[in-house]
């Protein structure tokens, strides 16, 4: 496999062309979204459209987290460059829905807010059972859906688990998420968890 890596994350790409962008690798273990995080995550996006040999993107991340969503902290300590940090996440989501290989959310445990909008930019979402929740916690949290990540929802959600989703915050386990449509696919056997997902590029 090649692999390639940053302090945020690392790309694989397998023998037949899938690549995987696997997030976690280093400190940040919730793979919250910061300023290099965005920066690291979009070098990754332009190895793989540069590479014309792969065939889909699969992303995941390592431990019990998928993505704990943005960095509260760093926004706190930045708040006059924060619009600019949250702008550049809807860049990148925009080239998660655009890019020209099939894409897969491998949710391999929790994901919260800008987690759950990286997971919809995705053309599909497989949870591994019992390994946590999709949330998205804004309006509990007193912070309003901004422009970018209502479009999202509102494109990729179903009516009912949208309404649950953003006003109630439900937190969806894997299999009620699964029922409510929001993800395609929940995957029981660790072991099997990946793979399963990469096979997805070749039913697509």
């Amino acid at each position: 496999r090649k692999i390639s890596s940053n302090l945020y994350m690392r790309l694989e790409v397998d023998v037949r062309g899938v690549a995987t962008i696997v997030l976690g690798f280093g400190k940040n273990k919730g793979n919250l979204w910061c300023p290099d995080f965005i920066t690291g995550f979009n070098k990754l996006v332009d190895s793989v459209e540069a590479d014309g040999k792969i065939v889909a993107l699969v992303i995941t991340g390592e431990g019990k987290y998928f993505s704990n969503g943005l960095d509260t902290k760093w926004l706190k300590k930045n708040t006059i460059i924060a619009p600019q940090m949250v702008v550049s996440t809807y860049r990148l989501m925009a080239r998660i829905l655009t890019l020209g290989v099939p894409t897969i959310a491998a949710i391999n445990g929790h994901a919260m807010g800008a987690g759950v909008f990286l997971a919809l930019s995705c053309d599909y979402r497989v949870m591994l059972d019992d390994s946590g929740h999709i949330c998205l916690p804004e309006l509990d949290l007193q912070m309003p859906l901004s422009p970018g990540y209502v479009a999202i929802v509102k494109c990729k959600l179903p009516k009912r688990a949208l309404r649950t989703t953003v006003l109630a915050a439900k937190r969806w386990t894997p299999l009620e998420a699964a029922a409510a449509q929001i993800i395609d696919r929940v995957v029981t056997k660790p072991d099997a968890f990946l793979s399963s997902c990469r096979e997805l590029a070749f039913e697509a």
